[in-house]
């Protein structure tokens, strides 16, 4: 019976290899510069967002009130 196959002569520790080794030295690189530039884009949106969040209540905060004064009017 032929039931050799090229195949079952290959054997592994049972773990999957992480997806990290089939790529180049490259694509590694190309992969985390991805990551960091993704990451830098939404921290600065975040970053933006506090500001802007900081920005309209100092702007609407009703402790924050400007002292307008009177002028007397000249009587005629």
């Amino acid at each position: 019976m032929g039931t050799y196959r090229p195949d079952s002569a290959h054997t592994t520790n049972g773990l999957r290899p992480s997806i990290f080794q089939t790529f180049t030295l490259e694509e590694k690189a190309n992969h985390r510069h991805w990551a960091r530039s993704v990451i830098a884009f939404y921290c600065s949106l975040f970053v933006l967002g506090g500001i802007a969040i900081l920005a309209n209540h100092t702007s609407s905060n009703s402790r924050n009130v400007v002292a307008q004064v009177s002028h007397p009017q000249n009587a005629r």
